[in-house]
């Protein structure tokens, strides 16, 4: 077969032909009254949404995972995105309205229209967007994708000439990494128990200490001329496509940090690395693009090898964290997560 063929990649001919993933998008009774008193304590959504009836009846969720909730509503003639979490200590959902604010003159992000945190008997967040009507990069078939893979260049590169003097948080980024797979601060007891007696997951303890030593050594010595506004986590579910144009979501784990390790993990993300010609040409998007002071293209392309290197450490670490935690949270009830893993 020759080279840059495009063949149906297996996880998607999998979930197609094999599996039929059931995912509870049920809002419980308990769960419907909570977000309506969301709407009569907050005075920002009293006053935006003053009849609750339509968003009542409108609610749906979209999106339940680990972090937070992810629901859609309609008031009027239009579509909101409300996030919600719970007992969250370090704000990840205020983390992503502030970097937000930075790129939103930029339309490739959503609009976050509020953020708010609330004490209902817990500390509650919440975020409020307008909808996007897009779809993800995930149901984007693979050749659409690649014939477009500059323009994600030029897009991600223009994401990363946010800068903020002197900002470099390379050092939480890595720790937030490290915390990832410390599953006893997260997990509650009886799910860590139950890990720990899991042959794989002692099995695989040595190799995650290995990792992280490894990345908290190579990451924090280096010292950085250069960081930008990184998003940190783009796959094909975080971003966003609609009239040949880009836009990421979900930068509640964004930091700014040097936007070579952003680069080289969304070629990673997305397969790019896989055919050097698709690599090629999102890597020389992404510096011909970049138009802010910039090292050399030589220089710049040794330094992105180098890197990719170290990041791969990073994106083993961060699969390892989501096996054991979709084992622990969700068991087998979600089988194409599985399918990701291979």
């Amino acid at each position: 077969m020759e080279e840059g063929t495009i063949t149906p990649e297996l996880d998607l001919y999998l979930q197609e032909r094999c599996f039929i993933e059931k995912i509870d998008k049920q809002i419980s009774k308990e769960e419907f009254e909570f977000i309506l008193d969301l709407f009569s304590e907050s005075q920002f959504l009293k006053k935006k949404f003053p009849n609750k009836i339509l968003v009542e009846n409108s609610l749906e969720l979209i999106s339940p995972n680990y972090e937070y909730d992810s629901y859609t509503f309609e008031y009027l003639d239009n579509k909101y995105l409300l996030k919600i979490n719970e007992n969250d200590e370090e704000s990840i959902l205020n983390n992503e309205y502030q970097n937000l604010k930075l790129i939103r003159d930029k339309n490739i992000s959503p609009k976050c229209l509020h953020y708010e945190s609330l004490d209902l008997d817990s500390k509650i967040d919440f975020s409020l967007f307008d909808y996007e009507d897009s779809f993800s990069v995930n149901l984007l078939s693979r050749s659409d994708f690649l014939y477009n893979v500059k323009t994600l260049g030029n897009t991600l590169s223009y994401l990363h000439e946010t800068k903020l003097e002197n900002e470099n948080e390379i050092e939480a980024y890595i720790d937030d990494i490290i915390y990832s797979v410390n599953f006893r601060d997260f997990l509650t007891v009886d799910r860590f128990a139950a890990l720990n007696e899991n042959a794989d997951f002692n099995s695989c303890s040595p190799v995650i200490s290995e990792l992280c030593n490894y990345i908290n050594e190579e990451f924090t010595a280096e010292k950085y001329t250069d960081t930008s506004l990184c998003h940190t986590d783009l796959k094909a579910t975080k971003i966003l496509f609609r009239d040949n144009f880009f836009k990421f979501i979900n930068f509640e784990n964004s930091f700014f940090i040097d936007p070579i390790i952003d680069l080289c993990i969304t070629a990673f993300n997305l397969k790019i690395t896989k055919n050097n010609q698709h690599e090629n040409d999102f890597v020389n998007a992404y510096y011909d693009s970049y138009t802010l002071e910039k090292i050399e293209k030589s220089k710049f392309l040794e330094k992105y090898k180098v890197y990719k290197e170290k990041v791969a450490k990073i994106l083993a670490i961060k699969c390892i964290s989501s096996f054991f935690i979709e084992i622990c949270v969700y068991a087998n009830s979600r089988p194409q997560k599985f399918l990701n893993f291979i």
